[in-house]
């Protein structure tokens, strides 16, 4: 009988391993952190969306368009070209917060928490695996502005420190 640990090596040569073409070993990291992640934010925010959109009919679009957004980042971060499902991982964590702010009907300005708090790990994502600091600048220049876009908009957005 296969032990815990023979299974945990196979799922994870299985679900994050990176593509065989990729032999830089700081391009194998980032492809690994990505396919981990992503299969992370799959198995806790795109499958059990899905399943709520299977069993409730009312269901916000925007949360099907980030769940299949982030279903073909997972793929794509699978292939020798990780790098495309690394971006296009940022681009929806980064869009996130200005789109659910502005389309949810839940979105309450004097707690707005639940929806800022997706901008922690979008900057932690993003420093970490992108691959120069030109491309860091940049998606945090453009994260800033999302975050910024979002208080213009709602005026009233209480901000704790």
């Amino acid at each position: 009988m296969p032990s815990f640990k023979d299974i945990r090596t196979k799922a994870e040569r299985i679900f994050t391993a990176p593509h065989p073409d990729i032999k830089n070993p700081l391009s194998q990291r980032r492809a690994r952190i990505t396919s981990s992640m992503l299969l992370a934010v799959n198995l806790l925010y795109t499958i059990p969306e899905g399943i709520r959109a299977i069993f409730e009919h009312e269901l916000p679009p925007y949360l099907l368009f980030f769940a299949f957004i982030f279903l073909v980042a997972y793929i794509i971060s699978r292939t020798k070209y990780y790098q495309w499902g690394t971006r296009l991982m940022l681009l929806g964590l980064g869009v996130l917060v200005p789109i659910g702010v502005n389309f949810s009907p839940n979105f309450d300005p004097v707690h707005p928490e639940l929806f800022l708090m997706w901008a922690v790990p979008a900057m932690i994502l993003g420093a970490l695996l992108l691959e120069n600091a030109k491309q860091t600048l940049a998606y945090m220049v453009g994260l800033m502005l999302s975050l910024w876009f979002v208080l213009v908009l709602y005026p009233n957005t209480a901000i704790r420190a």
